[in-house]
This record gives structure tokens, C-alpha cells and sequence, in this order.
């Protein structure tokens, strides 16, 4: 719906700015596999997909959603675009780059969870939960901020030593590590990544706490393992200046979400 340039005001007229379509399925498993008086195992799966597609942007041109998110016709909505390096890992030759590559979308298109929870001796249980999330891609401006400022920084640690020996470095590190050849757009990267959301001990105390029905004691720890699969450091969860929600997510200044171990009694009365 836009205004018609003239006498518009409270009129409005439909107008076709584009077309995109959206895919996906949610799907949830759970069962017990073992039930026994001493002894208990369940588990659960839960998988969604996510899927898009700009179809026609209505004869406007391509245009950016900001921090390197781009709709495009034929590609996600958004996609993340930036300088690609096709020789990353090679040394004593010269780099191999393309700007304005469409790396892929800005959300995961697979999320896989899965729970488990088992019960043993004297009913204390253990939970685990865990979650897999792909796809997707990350502007991951931290390191371009650090690295453009001539802070020395974990993924250059190697190219340090090397330069100092005289010995050559990758083409990845040659345009990273050497703060005068740093662009802002060379660090978007796979944001794949496996966490190990908590792990939950609960321990029955029947009525060992005077005066109560029943009680428990529960150890919980969140955030314990992270693996990353494509980002060599920092949590793909993190977020920028925008926060989590924004159209297209990045990476600067904040902090990633802590391990937190918690203890707590509970008790019925």
C-alpha cells in the first residue's frame, strides 16, 4: 500500500512491490524408550526448517537491508554479501577475491534439538538438552574492528610468530593479520554451530527437610559446550549494536551468554 504522490493523504492504492515465497516444516518427537520401577529412559527430537526465496521485487532493483543483508531476486531474504577469499589457506601466492559474493541467507534454515532424560538410583534423574542450528551466515564484526585497529588477536597469533621468523602466511592471514589490507567485508562467515543448552541433576530428598511433604535438590548448569562450524571464534549467538532481532545480525562489541551453574532446594508443603 503506498500514497498516491498527490492528493493521496487517506486514500491508498495497492501497488505490487515483489513477491517472495517461505518454506518450512516443525516437527516434534518425544517417547520413553525404557520405563522401569529403578530405572527410566525418554527422549525427544524437535527439527524445523526454514526456507526462502525472493521471487520478483516488482521491477525494483536489488537493494540492502543493512549490515551486509541484500535482497536479491532467486536468492534468500536477506543474503548476506561481501568479499569472498577463494584461496584462503594458500601461501607465497597472491589472493584470490571477489566482492559482492552472496554468501547465503541471514537466519539458520535447519534447527535440530534434541532432549534426553534419564532416571536411576533412588529416582535422581539427569536432563541434557542440546540444539543444532545451519544455514545461515554472520557478519562477524568484531574481529574486523580489533584487527583494523592493530589489536593483537587469537586468529593471528600464528601469523605473528611467522612474520617474525620471515616466514610466509596464508592469504587468509595476509589480508587479516596485516592491518593496512583489513576490509570491513572479509569477515562473514558459516554461523553453524552445536550448544549444549543444560544439563539438570535432580536429586529426591523424599521428606528429609522437616516439615515438608517433599523435597529436591536440583544442580543445573546452561550453556556448558559450544562447537562452532565455520566461525573461529565468539559465539554466533552474539549480537550487535541493533540486538538480537535485527533484520540482519552481527557480531561487535557484546559480550557472549556465560556458563551459569545454578543449585536450588525445592520444597512442598
Amino acid at each position: 500500500m503506498r500514497s498516491i504522490p498527490t492528493n493521496g493523504f487517506l486514500a491508498n492504492t495497492l501497488q505490487n512491490v515483489g513477491e517472495m515465497e517461505k518454506s518450512g516444516i516443525e516437527m516434534a518427537i518425544t517417547g520413553t524408550i525404557v520405563e522401569r520401577p529403578k530405572f527410566g529412559l525418554s527422549a525427544g527430537l524437535n527439527v524445523s526448517t526454514n526456507k526462502s526465496k525472493v521471487i520478483s521485487l516488482g521491477g525494483a532493483p536489488s537493494f540492502t537491508v543493512g549490515n551486509y543483508g541484500w535482497v536479491k531476486e532467486g536468492l534468500p531474504a536477506p543474503v548476506l554479501r561481501g568479499k569472498i577469499i577463494r584461496n584462503p589457506d594458500a601461501r607465497g601466492v597472491a589472493p584470490d577475491t571477489a566482492s559482492n559474493y552472496d554468501f547465503g541467507p541471514a537466519q539458520p534454515t535447519r534447527i535440530i534439538g534434541g532432549n534426553i532424560n534419564l532416571r536411576t538410583w533412588r529416582n535422581i534423574s539427569i536432563a541434557m538438552r542440546g540444539e543444532y542450528q545451519a544455514g545461515h551466515y554472520i557478519n562477524e564484526d568484531a574481529s574486523y574492528q580489533a584487527l583494523s585497529r592493530s589489536v593483537l588477536w587469537p586468529t593471528c597469533f600464528d601469523a605473528y610468530k611467522n612474520i617474525a621468523a620471515q616466514k610466509p602466511i596464508t592469504v587468509r592471514e595476509t589480508l587479516t593479520c596485516i592491518p593496512a589490507n583489513v576490509r570491513q567485508d572479509m569477515f562473514i562467515f558459516k554461523a553453524d554451530f552445536f550448544k549444549v543448552r543444560d544439563i539438570t541433576v535432580t536429586v529426591p530428598l523424599g521428606r528429609l527437610v522437616p516439615g515438608t511433604a517433599s523435597s529436591s535438590l536440583v544442580f543445573s548448569g546452561q550453556n556448558l559446550f559450544r562447537k562452532n562450524y565455520g566461525m573461529p571464534l565468539f559465539d554466533p549467538e552474539m549480537s550487535g549494536n541493533d540486538g538480537f532481532n535485527a533484520t540482519v545480525r552481527y557480531i561487535s562489541e557484546h559480550i557472549p551468554a556465560p556458563a551459569v551453574f545454578l543449585t536450588s532446594l525445592r520444597m512442598t508443603f
